[in-house]
C-alpha cells in the first residue's frame, strides 16, 4: 500500500500542477447582436428564439404590461399580436419610467415562449442591457439598415 502511495502523490501533483497554467485563457466570443425589427421577432419568433436583439421601436411602460411595438398605432391601441413583451425589473427607476410612449432601443436576449403577463405577447426581451431613448429617425435608419441587410 504503501508504494501505491509513493506513486500516486507524484502523479496528483503533476497532474495539478498541469492544470494551473499561468497564461491567461482567451477572451470568450462574444455573441453577435442581431439588429431586428419588432415585426421580425413577431412574425418570425422561432428565428430569433435565444438570440440578442437589437431593436428600436416604440415603447410602452407599466407594471406587468411593458412591451415594444412593431408601430405606434400598435402601441396606442396595446395590439399585444403586434408587440413583445418587455421584462424590467420593477421597481423601475425613473429615468425607465420616462421612456414610457417614446421609442426606445433596446438590446437584450429574445425568448419566443415567454409571453409576458397573461401570455398576451409574441415573445419577450430579457436580461435587457441597454435601454435608452432613441427616435422615430432612428428606427426609420435601423430598418433601412436591415431591409439591406447590413
Amino acid at each position: 500500500m504503501t508504494a501505491r502511495r509513493s506513486l500516486a502523490i507524484p502523479l496528483v501533483v503533476a497532474a495539478l500542477t498541469g492544470c494551473s497554467s499561468t497564461e491567461p485563457l482567451p477572451p470568450l466570443a462574444s455573441a453577435p447582436v442581431a439588429e431586428v425589427s419588432v415585426q421580425d421577432l413577431v412574425t418570425a419568433p422561432d428565428k430569433f428564439n435565444g438570440s440578442l436583439v437589437r431593436v428600436i421601436a416604440p415603447c410602452h411602460v407599466e407594471f406587468e404590461g411593458s412591451a415594444l411595438y412593431a408601430t405606434e398605432e400598435a402601441q396606442q391601441t396595446r395590439a399585444a399580436s403586434r408587440a413583445v413583451w418587455l421584462q424590467l425589473p420593477w421597481p423601475l427607476r425613473p429615468e425607465r419610467r420616462a421612456l414610457n410612449g417614446k421609442y426606445v432601443l433596446v438590446e437584450g436576449r429574445f425568448v419566443s415562449a415567454l409571453q409576458g403577463h397573461e401570455g398576451l405577447f409574441k415573445g419577450a426581451i430579457v436580461d435587457v442591457t441597454r435601454l435608452e431613448a432613441s427616435s422615430s429617425r432612428a428606427q426609420a435608419e435601423l430598418m433601412t439598415r436591415i431591409q439591406q441587410g447590413l
